[in-house]
């Protein structure tokens, strides 16, 4: 087999994991509840649980293996996790424990994992300047300024899915007020759609509401279009981006969604830059994009 490194991406739902050729062609991948509420050797040992089994059905050697990271709130600035709202291990020692028998383990925010992914194959190709925002548990963002990814003097810059787009807005699960994520992850819709109806339905029942044209549906979402308009427009403003690219599974409802985002944007942005930007779906499949993006943290040109 040509020379694989394994992909894993750390959801505060599901984690996913992938073996990775170079070239980013995705051999096996697989997923599994994160169990985020359980702590981190909880996490760990199921990992192992998952991913030892399929290693031993390709004959590859744990200790030969390299294995690239994304995490919510890690800072590979500052070599830890900080406080992520959507996983309860707060200040965990990732590191050191996730490279335990394995040959090479790089750790990255999650987000800017995703961003590497689709600037190495996705719509951000050959882009010097974007934004990647993951749409999820939570809001995540990573972000490419002149080719480089942006990090920040503590690693956690570019953070959209925390800029305010409600004045004393939902409480976020950071313990902030009004934040996008309160309002456009998968958990924020969610919401807005129990405060419509009074109804507790799952995102994955929601969609197809949406998609059939459901009033209650159709009237959650274009709520959280004009959040999203928000959130994006300020992205926009401050950095300078010339295209942002909606990433995950809470981007299962599609192509219409994004163009109702796009026809709330000239109402929020700074008029000089409207038309400045693209505003794109990743191409990358929904089950591999987070994992190709963690992969591509071991994986050369």
């Amino acid at each position: 087999m040509t020379k694989v490194v394994l992909g894993i991406d750390i959801g505060g739902t599901n984690t996913k994991f992938a073996l990775v050729e170079k070239g980013g062609n995705v051999v096996d991948v697989h997923k599994f509840h994160t169990h985020a509420e359980l702590p981190f050797d909880t996490f760990l040992k199921t990992l192992h649980e998952n991913i030892d089994p399929v290693l031993k059905d390709y004959g590859i050697k744990p200790e030969e293996l390299e294995v690239g990271v994304g995490c919510p709130n890690y800072s590979s600035v500052q070599n830890k996790l900080i406080n992520p709202p959507n996983l309860s291990w707060k200040n965990e020692s990732m590191l050191e424990k996730i490279s335990k028998g394995f040959k090479k383990v790089i750790i990255e925010n999650d987000a800017n994992a995703a961003a590497l992914g689709e600037f190495r194959w996705g719509k951000a190709k050959g882009c010097h300047n974007f934004a990647a925002i993951t749409v999820g548990t939570g809001i995540g963002s990573g972000v490419f300024i002149d080719g480089e990814l942006l990090r920040g003097h503590h690693g956690l810059a570019g953070e959209a899915g925390h800029l305010v787009v409600e004045s004393d807005g939902r409480i976020c699960g950071c313990g902030g007020k009004g934040h996008f994520e309160s309002y456009c992850s998968v958990t924020g819709i969610k919401k807005t759609f129990h405060e419509i109806t009074g109804k507790d339905l799952t995102y994955r029942e929601i969609v197809p509401l949406y998609k059939n044209g459901d009033l209650d549906a159709l009237t959650a979402f274009e709520a959280t279009a004009d959040y999203f308009a928000i959130g994006i427009s300020q992205v926009v403003t401050l950095l300078g981006v010339e295209k942002i690219i909606l990433i995950g599974g809470g981007m299962v409802v599609g192509e219409p969604f994004v163009e109702t985002i796009k026809s709330k944007i000239d109402h929020y942005i700074f008029p000089n830059l409207q038309n400045s930007f693209s505003l794109e779906l990743s191409n990358l499949a929904l089950e591999y994009g987070a994992v190709l993006g963690a992969a591509a943290l071991v994986l050369e040109e």
